[in-house]
């Protein structure tokens, strides 16, 4: 039986844990969207793979979950991180130009 690639090694256990205590505190604060792909990253980069694959991998799951929970089961998350949210509703009232 062949042994595991990342037995005996402590960083992939502690980034994983990393990930899942950050999206816990960064939840509230951040927004899911940002704690869901801080999560993938740290959990996909402790799995051996790069940052730049690890992030794309990340952009991916952060965007199927929010079409899965938020469109199609309508659950009502905090998307956009709360210190946000007042200046993304001023944007919609923003006097946009019009081409004509």
């Amino acid at each position: 039986m062949a042994d595991p690639a990342n037995a005996g090694r402590f960083g992939p256990a502690l980034l994983t844990l990393s990930g899942v205590l950050a999206f816990a505190l960064l939840a509230p604060v951040a927004g899911v969207a940002l704690s869901t792909w801080l999560l993938a990253l740290l959990a996909l980069y402790a799995a051996g793979n790069r940052w730049l694959p690890a992030a794309l991998i990340a952009c991916g799951l952060t965007l199927l979950l929010l079409a899965l929970f938020v469109l199609g089961l309508q659950v009502p998350f905090q998307l956009p991180p709360p210190v946000l949210t007042p200046w993304l509703a001023g944007l919609a009232n923003w006097p946009w130009p019009t081409l004509t």
